[in-house]
């Protein structure tokens, strides 16, 4: 079983699941060859995309959980291993990213994660950020979100319905 931390607030729990998204290579896009990410003074990854138009657009990307059950051995974060585990609630995650965005210092979110017990409860997490923002934010802007292999047809119709952008995790 993977012991997750209780005791560590939403900042801690953001600066351990930010820096875990940078496994996640689908979303390294910039502008220039060497610029992939740059971190904001918080310590959260701010990614620079580019636009179709050749604009830029800045995702906060993160994992709502570092948790996972699989043991996939490309994986850092693979149950074998031992890294300081976490999970933020959704609306903990909500929360932090519209501070972001009315400050505007990000437009659109990159989210994903670990499995969380089964593939329909992590996609459970997922899609309540995303329900969170569109529904009860009215947020209109960009949301990647990814999908967790083995998850049901209803979640995954779920998932396309608040994404702007999908792809399997």
């Amino acid at each position: 079983m993977i012991a997750v931390k209780k005791s560590l607030n939403t900042t801690d729990k953001l600066s351990i699941l930010t820096r875990d998204s940078g496994y996640d290579l689908a979303c390294a896009c910039a502008r220039a060859k060497d610029e992939h990410r740059s971190r904001s003074e918080e310590d959260k990854w701010v990614y620079p995309a580019t636009l179709p138009n050749g604009g830029t657009t800045y995702l906060f990307k993160t994992l709502i959980s570092n948790e996972c059950v699989n043991d996939c051995k490309y994986c850092p974060l693979r149950r074998n291993l031992d890294p300081k585990r976490c999970r933020l609630e959704p609306d903990q995650l909500v929360k932090v990213f519209m501070d972001y965005y009315r400050k505007r210092r990000v437009e659109g979110l990159f989210l994903s994660s670990g499995v969380i017990g089964t593939a329909d409860n992590t996609m459970d997490y997922i899609n309540s950020v995303g329900e969170m923002l569109r529904k009860n934010n009215n947020f209109k802007g960009y949301i990647h979100l990814k999908i967790i292999p083995g998850a049901s047809e209803n979640a995954i119709r779920k998932t396309l319905s608040l994404a702007n952008a999908v792809s399997l995790n």
